[in-house]
């Protein structure tokens, strides 16, 4: 039914529109901004990267710190390594970020208006997904075994040590 639909597009191709406007719009303002000495296009590639790793990437690695899988900050990196790389192949490798930048040129001011609102209410979606993913790290789901949360009193030989420095320091 769903999925049998030829005219219907799947949501990966929505998220990937919606990347690539924000791509452009980010090129665009820097383009204007600085000229292209500044490579405008290695801009607009930071910020869907930086948006990628901050909400798919961070919950991921939340989610495997929790469960203590080796290596999770590891795999964490190497995830946002590949957007990157991804990102930079689509967005652009040869030239991509010039015919990105055409197909959005000539659009008109309600078109541009529709399609802002759509990413802003992508980035508000995403906004409210990292702070549930907050709450569910803080609130629901346990630290790590080896993690320390007993907020333990500080030892008296502590308490000791740090007298004697103090009395060291008053001499």
């Amino acid at each position: 039914m769903f999925l049998e639909k030829k005219n219907q597009r799947c949501w990966f191709e929505y998220i990937y529109e919606i990347y690539e406007y924000l791509f452009y719009r980010t090129y665009i303002w820097q383009l204007r901004l600085w000229g292209e000495k500044r490579l405008p296009e290695v801009a607009g590639l930071l910020l869907p990267t930086s948006l990628f790793t901050f909400v798919f990437v961070g919950p991921i690695v939340g989610v495997l710190h929790s469960l203590e899988v080796p290596n999770n900050e590891e795999l964490g990196i190497l995830l946002a390594v590949i957007f990157t790389f991804v990102a930079h192949r689509l967005f652009i490798s040869d030239g991509q970020y010039l015919s990105i930048a055409d197909k959005y040129r000539n659009e008109t001011k309600e078109k541009q208006r529709q399609r802002m609102k759509q990413v802003w209410i992508f980035l508000a979606i995403n906004l409210i997904w990292v702070i549930f993913c907050i709450f569910l790290f803080i609130k629901v789901i346990p630290p790590p075994s080896n993690a320390d949360t007993s907020n333990k009193n500080p030892s008296p030989e502590y308490i000791e040590m740090l007298k004697d420095i103090r009395d060291r320091r008053a001499q």
